[in-house]
């Protein structure tokens, strides 16, 4: 049975062409084969990682602390800004913003 379209190519909201079809936020396998690979390489190479960080710091401090803090993106969540105001009665407002 086919669904019915609200404009050519478009369902109805909440409503799937093929309802059937992989569930909601099941990555596809190539995406899955990828992030295996690249965790695989991660295990192997990480103890290099930290030698060529010493080696790099020990000719460019700054740029081994570039790169540390390039590397630290991928494992802890990034600092977002928040922003606090007042009002002449003594109330505060905070409003938060997630990412960069």
């Amino acid at each position: 049975m086919t669904q019915k379209r609200t404009t050519p190519g478009a369902f109805t909201k909440g409503v799937s062409g093929n309802p059937a079809g992989r569930p909601q936020g099941t990555p596809n396998k190539i995406t899955e084969r990828i992030r295996e690979t690249i965790h695989a390489a991660l295990d192997e190479t990480s103890p290099d990682v930290v030698g060529w960080l010493r080696l790099l710091g020990a000719e460019d401090p700054k740029g081994a602390l570039q790169v540390y803090a390039a590397l630290a993106e991928f494992a802890l969540p990034k600092l977002s800004r928040i922003e606090a105001k007042t009002t002449t009665e003594g109330e505060v407002v905070v409003k938060h913003r997630w990412g960069a």
